[in-house]
């Protein structure tokens, strides 16, 4: 019974974790893009748009930076949620968002360098709740590379799970 149980637990994982990683991820992008589009909901805002503003040269305002991120976000979290994989356009749209999603997830780490006064109470092994919310986004790189295996072609499929996969009994 126990055996059963694992089997079809394990079963189940294996074929909708692709579908879970990307609906959870589109929500969190979705729902933190949309909180930046009302100035004080997000804790980090000042520090997105410092860091925005660092990046391109001061030539964008602060407001307008962060409702540029906040845009990204959005449209990212859609095509997480929305993009049918099954079709060429989804497909291409869903390679398009892993690659901003790597883009804007290698941006999320550069307060770590800008502002270390802000993200660590002790370089580099005790991180501020800042930090903390930084580098956390290390589970989000690995949610986009688990998506992007299974988006872009590769010469093998994807097998999460090589145990469930089916076998070939011989005679």
């Amino acid at each position: 019974m126990v055996h059963d149980f694992q089997l079809r637990l394990g079963r189940f994982m294996a074929r909708n974790t692709l579908t879970i990683t990307r609906v959870t991820l589109g929500i969190v992008f979705l729902w933190f893009g949309l909180l930046k589009f009302c100035p004080g909901l997000c804790d980090v805002e000042l520090m997105a748009q410092q860091t925005m503003t660092l990046l391109t040269f001061h030539l964008i305002p602060p407001t307008t930076c962060i409702h540029i991120l906040a845009v990204w976000e959005c449209v990212m979290g859609l095509t997480l949620l929305f993009a049918p994989a099954e079709t060429r356009i989804g497909a291409m749209a869903l390679r398009l968002c892993v690659l901003s999603l790597f883009a804007h997830l290698a941006g999320t780490f550069l307060p770590l360098v800008f502002f270390p006064h802000e993200v660590w109470k002790h370089l580099p092994y005790a991180p501020t709740l800042a930090g903390q919310y930084i580098l956390k986004n290390v589970v989000l790189l690995s949610a986009a590379v688990s998506i992007g295996a299974a988006t872009y072609p590769a010469r093998s499929t994807l097998c999460l799970v090589p145990a469930l996969a089916p076998t070939r009994r011989t005679a």
